[in-house]
């Protein structure tokens, strides 16, 4: 699934990619990564504030997850 929505972001399908990511975080929450690569996909899409959000979330639920602190730092 994750490289399902990074090929959606690649090919600029930001809608598909924001409904699959947020579909896996409805689905498995425990895993963190989908977080991050919605983040990713608000930041593309040029939502950067749904962006920053989002890496909010992430860091709220794990302060030290690899690459969030960095995107979040990239926006600001």
């Amino acid at each position: 699934m994750q490289r399902q929505i990074r090929n959606y972001l690649a090919e600029g399908r930001f809608m598909e990619a924001m409904v699959m990511a947020k579909a896996a975080i409805k689905g498995l929450p425990e895993q963190l990564e989908f977080r991050l690569l919605l983040a990713d996909v608000y930041a593309a899409s040029g939502k950067k504030k749904l962006a920053v959000a989002a890496l909010e979330e992430l860091l709220a639920l794990d302060p030290e997850f690899p690459g969030a602190r960095a995107a979040l730092d990239q926006l600001d």
